[in-house]
This record gives structure tokens, sequence and C-alpha cells, in this order.
């Protein structure tokens, strides 16, 4: 991608791996860039903020108003409705007309639409990174912006085919394509990581089909074979009180450390390149949405050379077999100490897996994914 990207408006999450990676595509870019980040309601003490940049260059920023608390904590609907209002306020303040927006998920793109029908934007891409089968109010959202957005950037071929099945209608003058999660890579921590320690890395929202269960109850067993072994978790969410709780139950206080939410990058890099593998231990019954996405932490673990231990939930863990990039097991406690084990005992078998799983993320690279999908995107809007 050569050419210069017309002004975009894009809005994200502030726990989306997406966000990083793809803002610093845009910007750099687009002579005019702005980047609405939301925070989830769970993440307390931070305020949703717009940034402005101009050739790459942040030139201001301000932070967005948001519905009260007593509002909010009365629905999720609620919680939705606020963040909607904050992309509309945002837009509003800047008083300025924008080529793109691209929303991530279907709240933001729903807010986008709105907009283009107020004239703030001439083309609008909603970004799917999930898709829920089962929710009804998902449905019905994501089948209006189906009829109504300019084009759909989906995380997996599965995901697309599963839309076309649901949705009725698709805006004929609209694409849809396969967007992958891309990466940036982490040089830094490839190149200074010895992969000499025993910590094992969990990044993402802690929620209950996330598997991070079955990790705490594998390392009373885990430990008699590592007693130097260690459990980094970054993130939070609503299940983490359930697992703190587990924690102390199984007296593990002193070999789990949870780092909550991590907004300075340099902080994560720098527990990342004191770990040796990343875990994703998706649960199949609870991960419904999972199985047609692209989830993200595990290509974050890859791009900084940390081979993954993770289950048989979605098209992608197929790759990383393949490409012998990790481990990919059932959900079972047995299969999961016996593959944490395999890479923890070994040197030479865990330098392979590192190896191999820079490869793999190189493929994955924000710069080429985004490359490919844009100009796919472009191509179609001008023939």
């Amino acid at each position: 991608m050569k050419d210069r990207i017309p002004d975009t408006f894009m809005v994200s999450c502030a726990i989306l791996c997406k966000k990083e990676g793809m803002a610093e595509y845009f910007k750099k870019r687009c002579e005019n860039f702005v980047l609405i980040t939301v925070i989830p309601k769970y993440a307390k003490g931070q305020k949703p903020k717009c940034e402005i940049f101009e050739s790459g260059n942040l030139i201001n920023s301000f932070d967005l108003i948001t519905i009260p608390d007593f509002v909010s904590d009365k629905s999720k609907y609620f919680v939705h409705l606020g963040y909607v209002f904050s992309i509309i306020y945002a837009a509003f303040k800047l008083r300025k007309r924008f080529e793109l927006f691209i929303g991530e998920g279907h709240i933001y793109s729903s807010a986008g639409i709105i907009l283009k029908y107020l004239g703030f934007f001439k083309k609008i891409i909603y970004s799917s990174g999930d898709y829920f089968v089962d929710v009804k109010s998902f449905q019905i959202i994501d089948k209006f912006l189906s009829k109504h957005v300019d084009a759909i950037w989906s995380a997996s071929d599965r995901m697309c085919k599963e839309r076309l099945k649901n949705v009725v209608i698709i805006n004929p003058n609209g694409i849809q394509l396969t967007m992958p999660l891309g990466v940036e890579m982490k040089k830094n921590i490839i190149k200074e990581n010895k992969l000499d320690t025993k910590n094992i890395l969990f990044i993402g929202n802690i929620q209950e089909h996330q598997g991070l269960d079955l990790f705490i109850d594998s390392m009373p067993e885990l430990i008699q074979k590592f007693p130097d072994m260690k459990l980094d978790v970054i993130g939070t969410g609503m299940h983490q009180n359930n697992i703190k709780e587990k924690v102390s139950k199984l007296d593990l206080i002193n070999y789990v450390t949870f780092h909550g939410f991590i907004e300075c990058q340099d902080k994560t890099d720098e527990i990342f390149s004191k770990c040796v593998c990343g875990i994703a231990l998706y649960i199949p019954e609870l991960s419904g949405f999972t199985k047609l996405s692209d989830p993200g932490k595990i290509k974050d673990y890859l791009s900084a050379g940390l081979p993954v231990i993770t289950t048989k939930v979605f098209n992608f863990s197929k790759e990383i077999k393949k490409c012998e990039a990790g481990e990919v097991i059932d959900y079972d406690k047995d299969q999961l100490i016996e593959s944490v084990s395999k890479i923890l005992k070994n040197q030479s078998t865990l330098q392979s897996y590192s190896k191999k799983a820079v490869k793999l993320a190189e493929k994955y690279e924000w710069y080429k994914v985004l490359d490919k999908v844009y100009t796919q995107t472009s191509d179609f809007w001008n023939q």
C-alpha cells in the first residue's frame, strides 16, 4: 500500500489487540486520522479519549463525556448506549467530515451509521472480530449493519460464511472480506529473551470461557515438577475474582502474579520478555463465537517468539499445529500438564518452538494484512 489513505476516523476498545496495530497503520498513511478509544465497563479509573493525528503526529487529545455510572449500571444495553454517545459526542466536537469510518465491532459501527446519515462520513467499514450466533441483539444489529455499511472486514473465512448464512441481504454496493488479526513483531523481546525462566503468560480479558481455571487447577502438579514455575496474568475481567479465590484456595499466591490492565506498552513488553510460553485454553462449550474468530492473544504470544499452548476451538489452531509453533490440546488437565512439561523441560524443544512461532507471526504483520484488505476494499469501491 503506497497511496495515501483518505482522512479516517477509527473507533476501538482499549483492551483490543487490534487497536494499536490498526491505528499505527492508518495514522502513518492518513493526512488526518482520529482514534477514539472506548473503555470497557470493568476497566475502572480510565476515561474514553479522542486522539487527533496529522501526518502521523499526535497534535491534540481530549477525554470523552460518558453517561453516568448510575445509569450504565442498570443494564448492559445502557453501557452500549454510553459507547455510542461518546462516539457521537467526539464527532460533533471535532466538527470535521471524514472520508472513512472504521468501527471495531457492531456497537461502534452502529454509531458510525448514525453519523454517516448526519453527514460526517462517506464510507463505513465494519470490522467484525467476533460473531455471536446465539445472541439475538447482536444478530439484529449485525443484519442491519450488513445492509448499510460499505465494507465488512471479518476475522475469518468461517465468520464470512456464517454471516452469509444468517443475513438475508448484504449491501449490494458493499463488500465482505476476510481480515485476520495482524501483529506488530516484538523484535526486542525476541532478541533479548533467552527463554531461561519457567514463567507462563496469560494475557487478555479474564472470562470463564478463556479457560484460565484449567491452568490454575493444573499448577499444583506442575509446581511439583517445576518448583520455579510462575504464572503472569495481564488483564482484567468479570471472572477475575473467581480466579483469585481459586489461587488463594490452592495456596498459589506466591506463584501467580496478577498485573491487571496495563496501559504502558513498555511494562507489558517487560513481562513478555520474562516468559517462555503463552496459554489460550478456550473452553469449547463456552466459546461459540471464538470458533469463528481469530483470537488476538495467540498472535500476541507468537509475535514475541513465545510458543502457545491452546485448545482445539478455532481454525487458527490447525495452523499452529501444522507450523509446530506450540501445542494444541483438548480441554484436558492431563494433556495440559504434558504439554507444559514438554516445553519447560527441554531447552532445545523450546527454542525450536520459539523460532517457528516467530516465522508464523511474520506472515501476519499488520502492514501485510491491512495492505491486502484495504487494497481489495478500495479496488471494489473504485470499480
